[in-house]
């Protein structure tokens, strides 16, 4: 009887179809270097770029972690081919997606109501000192 301890660290053996992996993996390392370009290129408050790049980041990394267990699988090196480091790295990716949930949706949230109260009070200072027509 196989252990599950077994099943993690025998080698993954080379499927059948492998390209599906190679471009799923590849699409989401090119929207990541898209997106970095366009929030270089656009006007947002800093605090929004901050988490955009993070979400930019997490499409980046782990996915090139994946597209080297990919290869080493295609390559048949044994040692980058286990199961663990896929379990590992889907880990990591599943707590990092969940700091991110968080960060929008508590963190991300309080920047905006303090970015657009700044707002009010400096379209209020510039309305009462401004120039009277």
């Amino acid at each position: 009887m196989v252990t599950i301890w077994e099943k993690l660290i025998n080698p993954i053996e080379k499927p059948q179809l492998i390209w599906p992996y190679f471009v799923f993996f590849i699409v989401l390392i090119i929207i990541s270097i898209l997106i970095h370009i366009v929030v270089d290129k656009r006007k947002i408050p800093k605090f929004q770029k901050r988490f955009v790049r993070k979400v930019a980041d997490f499409l980046l990394y782990i996915p090139l972690f994946y597209l080297l267990i990919c290869l080493s699988v295609y390559a048949g090196v044994q040692s980058l081919a286990l199961p663990l480091y896929v379990l590992l790295l889907g880990v990591i990716w599943l707590i990092w997606l969940i700091f991110l949930i968080y960060y929008r949706l508590v963190v991300i949230r309080e920047f905006w109501k303090l970015y657009f109260n700044k707002q009010k009070e400096e379209k209020y200072l510039h309305d009462k000192n401004g120039p009277k027509k």
